[in-house]
Order: structure tokens, then sequence, then C-alpha cells
């Protein structure tokens, strides 16, 4: 449970690396480019968990709670980025 309650945090964390690295993506472009980049990996995730579920976990509930969380943290990518995209508009 507590994985799920710093998921927020931990993922604006990421959010901010990102918008600070080497050679962050404009600003105007941001959100597209997160929201591409977590839909990869979403897609990478499901892929491994579908065909190599022991890469996750021992059982398939613990598995179950892996695409769980991964969704989780999916979401609140996408929300993030997305309400910053609206932030930098100013609408």
């Amino acid at each position: 449970m507590i994985v799920f309650i710093l998921t927020p945090a931990l993922t604006w964390g990421a959010l901010t690396l990102v918008r600070r690295g080497a050679s962050p993506p404009p600003a105007d472009e941001l959100a597209a480019v997160i929201s591409i980049a977590t839909a990869a990996a979403a897609f990478c995730d499901v892929a491994a968990m579908t065909w190599a579920p022991g890469l996750y976990a021992e059982t398939p509930a613990d598995v179950l709670s892996g695409a769980i969380l991964i969704l989780w943290g999916v979401a609140w990518a996408l929300a993030l980025s997305i309400a910053g995209q609206i932030k930098r508009r100013g609408a």
C-alpha cells in the first residue's frame, strides 16, 4: 500500500528529471514525449508480464499487483504531464 501512496511523488520526481535532463524536449512537446514514452514502457511491461511473468513475481496474484501498480504510475505520469502542459499554456 505504501508504494501506491509514494507513486505520485516518485512520478513527479521522474518527470522533473526529464524536464531538466541533458537535452530536454521543448516545453510545448513535453506532454507528447512523456505520453509516448509512458505508452511504450507500459506496452513493454505488458508484453513481459504476458510472456515472462516470472520476471515480475512468482504468483499470478503478485503479477497482477505489479500490473495494477504500473497502471497507477502510468495514470499519474500522464496526468502530471498534461497538467504541466496546461499550466505552461496558461489555460
